[in-house]
């Protein structure tokens, strides 16, 4: 089932989901101001958000979005949302979620640094990590003293995810939430959530009701098995951007989310039943009558290279993920933190059971752990084309 905030942006072709989104930051401004202010105290390093966040407090900026100025070589460009005291620009606004590496953002970016002073600052908002140049472009800016910062999406439900917080700033959350960003979320896998899942491995493996998990299928349980799969998939992103982030260089693209199903079959019986069919037939029952188990594995995977050697050199594909596991026998769901690494002839993978789905640090000290092991046992084990790659991967994710 399409979720309502899915159903609302499926609307709007992907590269105007930002502007939405700046859409609910305004609404959420004018509305809700303290809970406005919550995203706004994260940002730091000069006097300039100190005194933006009073100016909110006493009531006097205005806002609006997409709002014109002006651009190199007499263009004109759009705001997607500005602040202004009275008439006068007090800071310009760029959202960026799917867009984020169009070929145009450099120009773009330029020009609002252009319209940036002592009075005038500009905070970037993104989904996923801007472009290498453009993280050049923005440090430069901030090194010199202009009033620049950058604020993930994530940032901002971590700022409104609170009981105290206004019904519209839930309303902010769950958006997020809702269209699968990377929002990292708890999972009591020893609760609700633990009956979702196996109701979710035993649906997707095919396995037989008659196994006792049958029981599993309530409405609640139904209903929530969607909710729990973009929370496992915003968790694999966040790690994936986590990676990303202290390895910019190395991987210039975005990791994308994937999940797979693997079964675990009675090859006994399966044998039997196979046994007088052709080349090419269908089983005699449903695949799920030959189900012993299996798992679900999420994931973000990337793509490791090196930006500074010709193109068309082999790349190293990195996965991070968490993979759920049932078996008949056991009836007991069962986690693990999983990494991989591989190339052209090559793989290395490693895994870590949990007791409990971890929390944000707990899971990044765990992949960090997980990839400090791949690259080690890479240096003796990959070709050494890989390793000059993997030489330079940071697996610390602080």
């Amino acid at each position: 089932m399409t979720s309502f905030f899915q159903s609302v942006r499926q609307f709007f072709q992907q590269q105007y989901d930002g502007r939405y989104f700046s859409l609910v930051l305004l609404e959420l401004f004018r509305t809700e101001p303290d809970s406005f202010l919550a995203i706004i105290e994260n940002l730091k390093g000069s006097n300039f958000w100190i005194r933006f966040a009073d100016q909110i407090r006493r009531g006097e900026l205005n806002a609006a979005c997409e709002q014109p100025f002006p651009g190199g070589g007499g263009i004109r460009r759009r705001a997607d949302l500005l602040f202004r005291l009275g008439r006068q620009p007090v800071l310009f606004v760029e959202v960026k979620e799917y867009d984020n590496k169009s070929p145009a953002n450099g120009a773009q970016l330029t020009d609002y640094l252009r319209a940036v002073t002592n009075e005038v600052g500009f905070l970037y908002v993104y989904r996923f990590r801007p472009s290498e140049a453009d993280i050049r472009k923005l440090t430069a800016a901030r090194s010199k003293g202009q009033s620049v910062a950058l604020l993930r999406y994530d940032d901002i439900y971590r700022a409104l995810n609170n009981r105290d917080r206004g019904p519209l700033a839930n309303l902010v959350c769950r958006y997020l939430e809702d269209i699968g960003v990377g929002v990292y979320q708890s999972i009591n896998l020893n609760g609700q959530d633990s009956s979702t899942a196996k109701f979710l491995l035993v649906q997707m493996l095919g396995m037989p009701h008659q196994t006792g998990l049958g029981r599993l299928q309530s409405a609640a349980s139904v209903t929530a098995g969607p909710q729990l799969m973009n929370k496992l998939l915003g968790n694999v992103e966040v790690i994936g951007e986590r990676v990303r982030d202290v390895n910019s260089s190395l991987i210039p693209a975005r990791f994308q989310r994937r999940f797979y199903v693997n079964h675990y079959f009675d090859v006994t019986r399966l044998k039997r039943a196979v046994r007088d069919l052709s080349t090419h037939d269908e089983l005699p029952k449903s695949t799920g009558a030959y189900a012993s188990g299996g798992y679900i594995y999420f994931c973000a995977t990337g793509a490791l290279r090196d930006t500074s050697r010709a193109k068309g050199r082999s790349t190293i594909a990195l996965e991070v993920g968490f993979t759920l596991e049932l078996e008949m026998r056991k009836q007991s769901l069962q986690l693990y933190a999983y990494a991989e690494l591989r190339g052209d002839g090559w793989e290395l993978s490693d895994y870590r059971p949990l007791r409990e789905f971890p929390s944000e640090e707990t899971a990044l000290n765990a992949f960090s752990g997980l990839l400090k092991k791949l690259v080690s046992a890479a240096k003796s084990n990959a070709p050494a084309s890989a390793w000059v790659i993997l030489r330079r991967f940071r697996a610390a994710l602080d």
